[in-house]
């Protein structure tokens, strides 16, 4: 079942970001106001990638950084988790002079990104939880 998930990862991450590239260079990219708003969130939520990835490397590795930091850490990662691609997508196409502006590049962008962090979250709650959520440090199960 597992493998099932993580084949479906690269259909659905494509289709979102697609979605999320036609609106952000077609529709969002019109309003001046929706443009800045996202593009300051969208650097806040990259700094907050930043953020997770210098707690990961002080603490040593993630294990030690959700010790360390309690599950206050996994809050942080599931919120990296979800917004650092559309946020990336944000700030390929709403900087002042934009790189991009070609949805299909923007989406590839994304999906990159996307796929990279699917796999960095499965690894990441795999070692915190274990296989099937069973033996990790974290677990409530132990084997």
């Amino acid at each position: 079942m597992e493998s099932l998930g993580m084949l479906l990862a690269f259909p659905v991450t494509a289709a979102a970001s697609i979605v999320y590239a036609l609106l952000a260079v077609r529709l969002f990219s019109r309003w001046s106001t929706v443009r800045w708003t996202l593009l300051i969130l969208s650097v806040g939520i990259v700094l907050a990638a930043f953020t997770e990835a210098a707690l990961i490397w002080r603490a040593g590795g993630p294990i030690s950084a959700r010790a360390w930091i309690g599950p206050r850490f996994e809050w942080l990662h599931n919120f990296v988790f979800l917004l650092t691609p559309p946020a990336v997508a944000n700030l390929l196409v709403f900087v002042p002079r934009p790189p991009l502006r070609d949805w299909k590049i923007v989406a590839l962008a994304t999906w990159f990104i996307c796929i990279g962090f699917v796999f960095w979250n499965y690894d990441m709650m795999e070692k915190f939880y274990g296989p099937d959520g069973i033996g990790g440090p974290f677990s409530r199960e132990r084997p």
